[in-house]
């Protein structure tokens, strides 16, 4: 009888250990302005932050691509709360890692109407064909009175993009 139960243990400790992935969401938007479609994809955080009262508790993130009619290509990341320290006319670097390689350098600024929980990653082919080949991606931010922390994004497929028109919902 106790072999059956153990078991079931060790395999809810396998699936409970192993590192949950997301797959990319690809989608378009309208332009109210152009009457024109813009193409995104996004794909969520595996981790949640670590962040003091009052951005406690769950807090993922997101990583999205965009190709937007007026914008061009335009690479952000996001986060459900909490103050990411960069300022759109300063700007800041942030420390981006492609699966196993060496940590990256991107410039970053913030967003015109002054968000904190917004960040634009500049460069955004160099991060498009990285993510393209990647299947696991890490984001460093710095938060207000948090230090540094990283968002990780873990998936089973690399970033298709442009998205094959099957990919689109």
């Amino acid at each position: 009888m106790k072999k059956p139960l153990l078991i079931v243990v060790v395999i809810l400790f396998t699936v409970s250990t192993r590192a949950f992935a997301w797959e990319w969401w690809y989608g378009t938007d309208t332009d109210e302005m152009t009457g024109k479609e813009s193409t995104r994809a996004l794909l969520r955080s595996t981790n949640s932050l670590e962040l003091d009262f009052p951005y406690h508790g769950e807090n993922i993130g997101f990583t999205t691509i965009r190709q937007h009619v007026r914008y061009g290509l335009q690479v952000y990341v996001e986060v459900q709360k909490g103050q990411i320290l960069c300022r759109l006319h300063w700007g800041c670097t942030v420390m981006i890692r492609f699966d196993e390689g060496k940590p990256l350098a991107f410039t970053a600024v913030g967003p015109s109407d002054y968000s904190t929980d917004v960040l634009f990653i500049q460069n955004a082919n160099r991060f498009v064909q990285a993510a393209r080949k990647a299947k696991r991606i890490r984001i460093s931010l710095e938060f207000f009175q948090n230090g540094f922390q990283v968002l990780q994004f873990d998936t089973d497929e690399p970033l298709k993009w442009p998205p094959p028109k099957k990919h689109i919902r």
